[in-house]
């Protein structure tokens, strides 16, 4: 799932067994695993969750077909295998993909999880009418059919090399038996209370306090190795870091000043795991002056993305080559392509016609060299980019109209006034989270042009699209990393967005805990095989 943000923590977790804040007893301790989510959820029903924390709660309690680990590899969950051409499950024209169910799955109820959940929440996603967070990556799927109880086949319109990420771990199953009779899903008392197959059950939500659940003895995977976790529901980042200073949680992941201010804390862990994250300019490319890619190419040159690297995420991201981390796709970039260069901005302005004036602001042809630069309020990482960025651009003779917008409206679409979607920009602050596909249509695709999509450049290039339509034609792995190498070089180009730095999760984590590397989407990936190791 895709979502446009700004640099924003994901989720860390919090729990207790009672109403006090720790457990009571080092005994406890073992039995408890305290996390913590930044704000009361919305919904628990990952389907309807537009946040991540949101989508990883309900993940605790419900399960999706197949799962991708923190190396990119596939894992069979409510399917019995992973669907590939040598194992039958993907057809030799690459459009149906057959999954083949595990038999004895048991909801948290008793009932029995059966090809038709399946059907159900695969329609349910598809059904225009239902508030799903996300269902662009499922229109390829022409119909979706069960022969019998255990199996379920996919037909798609075209090939869709990111389907199993994308689709078959996007969304997990909902229980057809308890929700395809609901008048209206988004409004069922099941979003706050979900009823599974997954490795926890729900026990308590008490609004504002904490999310309570228990190990699922019956889970199919083997019962979970801790038997409860409760998720304290905290209002802000200072509450987070008084909490993991007075050892109250066992994991977290929070926003890199957090993650500094906590290096010299005894008792715990800090560490960095991969993260398909990057923070971008975009650059309306269909307005004047910036329609000049020279004037893009300066933008670039000037912008010094170590600096900001430094003084942002304090050393913990890492420069953007373009929207991928290179790790996605085992990529390479060209030499010094981080490096700033303000003489070569100067350079290609003056080349371009663009003559400094005595005021230091550049101008060509009676045209000042200014522009319109927007993000969202309220970000204290965006606001030092935003400042550091005015001032490197007014370095090289370029001017900014700077202003900032509530977040409720600078993220709305064009037809609600949106500032970002509705093109009233030269260079706006956005970020984007991908997944665990490499697949980046939705940054540089024509058809995602906003206001129809998250390409906010409105950035269309006839051989990108022709690149973009390769790459999800190409179901083998290597090949289809030397396409997105390509995708990714195109776009270092072409300029439509400056890409800033990627950062990874920065988690704190108790010594204690010992658990697998985090996926790309999910800082808990693995949690049913998680545990404690006794005190010394």
């Amino acid at each position: 799932m895709l979502r446009l943000l700004r640099s924003v923590a994901l989720i860390g977790f919090a729990l207790a067994a009672s109403a006090i804040a720790g457990p009571a007893t080092a005994a406890d301790a073992l039995q408890t695993l305290r996390l913590y989510v930044l704000g009361d959820p919305h919904t628990l029903n990952p389907e309807l969750s537009t946040l991540a924390d949101e989508a990883q709660i309900g993940g605790l309690m419900l399960d999706p077909l197949i799962e991708i680990d923190g190396a990119l590899k596939p894992h069979a969950v409510l399917a019995t295998d992973v669907p590939t051409t040598a194992n039958g499950g993907i057809s030799a024209d690459g459009k149906t993909f057959t999954f083949h169910l595990r038999r004895g799955v048991k909801w948290h109820d008793g009932a029995d999880f059966s090809a038709k959940d399946v059907l159900f929440t695969i329609g349910y996603i598809r059904d225009e009418h239902n508030n799903v967070a996300n269902r662009d990556v499922y229109a390829n799927i022409a119909s979706v059919d069960a022969p019998d109880a255990d199996t379920v086949r996919f037909h798609l319109k075209a090939r869709q090399a990111f389907f199993l990420s994308q689709v078959g771990a996007a969304y997990p199953m909902l229980p057809a038996h308890l929700l395809a009779a609901s008048p209206n899903i988004a409004t069922d008392p099941f979003n706050a209370a979900p009823v599974g197959t997954g490795p926890y059950r729900f026990v308590r939500w008490a609004r504002g306090d904490r999310i309570e659940l228990a190990a699922n003895p019956g889970y199919f995977r083997g019962a979970p190795k801790i038997p409860r976790i409760v998720i304290s529901i905290v209002p802000d980042f200072n509450t987070v870091g008084i909490q993991l200073r007075e050892h109250q949680l066992d994991f977290a992941s929070v926003e890199s000043a957090l993650y500094n201010q906590l290096r010299d804390v005894a008792g715990i862990v800090r560490t960095t795991e991969p993260l398909n994250d990057v923070i971008a300019l975009s650059m309306n490319v269909t307005r004047p002056i910036m329609s000049d890619r020279a004037v893009r190419e300066a933008i670039v040159k000037a912008i010094d993305r170590k600096r900001i690297v430094q003084t942002v995420t304090l050393g913990v991201g890492t420069p953007a080559y373009a929207d991928l981390p290179l790790f996605m796709y085992g990529g390479h970039a060209p030499d010094g392509w981080d490096d700033a260069d303000p003489a070569g901005a100067r350079a290609l302005l003056d080349a371009d016609g663009w003559k400094l004036g005595p005021d230091g602001v550049r101008s060509k042809d009676g045209v000042p060299l200014r522009l319109q630069y927007i993000d969202y309020s309220g970000s204290v990482s965006g606001a030092a980019i935003d400042a550091q960025v005015v001032q490197m651009l007014r370095a090289v003779g370029i001017d900014t109209s700077y202003k900032t917008f509530a977040p409720a409206l600078y993220f709305q679409p064009a037809a609600q006034g949106g500032p970002l979607m509705s093109g009233n920009f030269d260079l706006g602050g956005v970020g984007f989270r991908g997944g665990n596909d490499p697949s980046n249509a939705y940054v540089y695709s024509c058809a995602t042009r906003s206001p129809n999509g998250f390409n906010s450049s409105r950035y269309c290039n006839p051989e990108m699209d022709r690149l973009l339509a390769a790459v999800e034609d190409e179901y083998d792995a290597v090949k289809r990393n030397r396409i997105i190498a390509r995708i990714e070089a195109l776009a270092a180009t072409d300029v439509p967005y400056v890409f800033l730095y990627h950062t990874p999760y920065r988690l704190i984590v108790n010594p204690a805990l010992v658990r697998p590397p985090a996926s790309i989407d999910n800082s808990w990936y693995g949690i049913h095989t998680w545990y404690f190791t006794p005190a010394p």
